[in-house]
C-alpha cells in the first residue's frame, strides 16, 4: 500500500510538472521575439572567456550542474551548503563534494567533443533554459540599454577562487542591526575552528556587465531567477535570502563588486542590486571551509556514513542564514518592467540545439 501510494504521488507531481511547463511554454508564445544579432550590448566570447578576471576558468565549460567534476564547491549550491533548503539538501551536497574529491587526483581521459570545450557550444547555448536567456535579453534591451547603453555584457564560463583561509576583513556595517549580525558572525566563526586548507569555490553566473563605469564601476554578475508556473506567476518583490550566498560567491569568484537579480516572468520583471559585501564573503569562505573539512575527512564508519556536523559549525551555520537575511535587506530594487517590455529568444536554426 505504501509503494503505490508513493508511485501515486510521484505521478501527481509528474503531471504538476508538465502542466507548468506547459503552461509556461505557452506563456513564451505571446512574447516578442528577439534575436541575439538584435541585441548590441550583447557580445560572445568563444572558448575560454578571457573575461572572467579570475585567471582561472575550467575546460570542462560553465555549467554549474558539473561541479562535482571539478572538486570544487559551486556558487549554485552555496545555499545547500549553508542548510537553507533543509538538512537533506545538506547533507547531499556533503555528499558530493566527498565523492567528487575521491577521484579527483585520478587522470582524466577527455573524448575530442569534451576536449573542444566551450567550442561546441552556439552562442548563448551555454545558458541552458529558454525562460533564463530570455530573462537576460528582456533585462538588457527593457533596462540595461536605457541606463548604460554603452553596457557591454558577456557570457562567462566556470571561474575557480581558493578559499585559503583569510581573517575576516572589518567593514562598515550599514545599520546596527548589521553591525550587530556583523560582530556575532565573526564571533562564532573566530571560536570555531577548521584545518588549514586551500579548498576551491567556483561560480557561473549568467552574464557579466563590464563598460559600465557609470553605474556599476569595476563591472557586474547578473543572476536570473524565473518563478513559473501554470497561471500567471509575478516576479519577486524583495529579494530572499537563500540568494546572497550565491551572488556574494559570484562576486569572489569573477572579482566583480556588484551583482544585478532578474526577477523574470512574462508578466512583468523586477531588477535587484547587491554590493559586494567583503565582511561576509570572508565569513563566507570560512563556513565554506568548515564544512569542507567536514566532508572530507576521514569516515570511520563501516558503511562511509558522514558523521553528524558539530554544534559550533551548525552555530556558525546559523549565524550565516542570519547574515544572509541582513544583506538581503540592503539589496535595492532598481527597475521594474511590465508584460510588454518582456521579451523571448528567437534561434536562428543553425545555432538552435537540439531537444532531445
Amino acid at each position: 500500500a505504501a509503494v503505490a501510494m508513493g508511485a501515486a504521488a510521484a505521478r501527481r507531481m509528474d503531471w504538476m510538472v508538465e502542466a507548468a511547463l506547459r503552461g509556461t511554454a505557452a506563456q513564451l508564445r505571446r512574447l516578442t521575439p528577439v534575436r541575439f544579432a538584435d541585441v548590441p550590448q550583447l557580445h560572445f566570447v568563444p572558448g575560454e572567456s578571457s573575461v572572467t578576471g579570475t585567471g582561472e576558468s575550467s575546460a570542462a565549460g560553465a555549467n554549474q550542474a558539473g561541479y562535482g567534476s571539478r572538486a570544487c564547491l559551486a556558487a549554485g549550491q552555496f545555499a545547500n551548503f549553508l542548510g537553507f533548503n533543509g538538512e537533506e539538501a545538506q547533507l547531499t551536497a556533503l555528499r558530493q563534494l566527498r565523492s567528487s574529491a575521491r577521484w579527483r587526483t585520478r587522470p582524466r581521459r577527455h573524448t575530442a567533443s569534451q576536449r573542444k570545450g566551450n567550442e561546441a557550444d552556439g552562442p548563448g547555448e551555454r545558458w541552458g533554459h529558454e525562460h533564463e536567456v530570455s530573462g537576460l535579453l528582456t533585462f538588457i534591451t527593457g533596462w540595461l540599454a536605457t541606463a548604460c547603453p554603452e553596457a557591454r555584457v558577456t557570457e562567462p564560463t566556470f571561474c575557480q577562487v581558493s578559499l585559503t583561509p583569510q581573517r575576516a576583513q572589518a567593514a562598515v556595517p550599514h545599520t546596527a542591526t548589521h553591525a550587530a549580525t556583523h560582530a556575532a558572525t565573526h564571533a562564532a566563526l573566530q571560536s570555531a575552528t577548521h584545518a588549514a586548507k586551500t579548498v576551491s569555490a567556483g561560480a557561473c553566473p549568467d552574464a557579466l556587465i563590464d563598460n559600465c563605469e557609470r553605474i556599476y564601476p569595476g563591472g557586474a554578475i547578473v543572476e536570473v531567477k524565473c518563478p513559473f508556473g501554470e497561471n500567471a506567476p509575478r516576479p519577486s518583490e524583495t529579494l530572499q535570502p537563500y540568494l546572497v550566498p550565491q551572488l556574494q560567491g559570484e562576486m569572489l569568484a569573477t572579482r566583480r563588486p556588484h551583482a544585478i537579480v532578474v526577477s523574470w516572468t512574462p508578466y512583468g520583471t523586477t531588477v535587484f542590486w547587491m554590493r559586494a559585501d567583503d565582511e561576509y564573503q570572508a565569513a563566507l569562505r570560512h563556513a565554506l571551509l568548515m564544512l569542507a573539512d567536514h566532508a572530507l575527512a576521514p569516515i570511520s564508519d563501516i558503511r562511509g556514513a558522514l558523521p553528524p556536523i558539530s554544534e559550533a559549525t551548525l552555530q556558525v551555520l546559523e549565524r550565516m542564514r542570519q547574515h544572509s537575511a541582513s544583506v538581503a535587506r540592503g539589496a535595492e530594487l532598481v527597475g521594474r518592467l511590465g508584460a510588454a517590455d518582456c521579451v523571448v529568444l528567437r534561434r536562428d536554426r543553425k545555432t538552435a540545439r537540439s531537444q532531445a
